[in-house]
């Protein structure tokens, strides 16, 4: 009974539950408990975490240059749009 209990636990952290639900679902009075007692799912989702964050950024940048090349692009195009007339 206690695998299927640890297991469910497991379960609901790979799914990004809560900590704080996850430790008042099974019924730890706080969640240094559940810290303790899966901290090789909490090392995961950690990696998980750093890689998710690293791609958040490397996106916002790219966006961001493709975004400046666009309005770079449109600059242009209008001065040459306005040296033509």
């Amino acid at each position: 009974m206690h695998g299927l209990r640890h297991t469910h636990g497991s379960v609901l952290l790979y799914k990004k539950v809560s900590i704080y639900y996850v430790s008042e679902r099974l019924g730890h009075g706080d969640i240094e408990t559940i810290l303790l007692e899966y901290s090789h799912v909490v090392r995961e989702l950690r990696v998980e975490g750093e890689a998710a964050t690293t791609a958040t950024f490397e996106n916002m940048v790219v966006y961001k240059m493709c975004k400046m090349d666009l309005k770079s692009i449109v600059f242009y195009l209008k001065l040459k749009n306005q040296k033509k007339r």
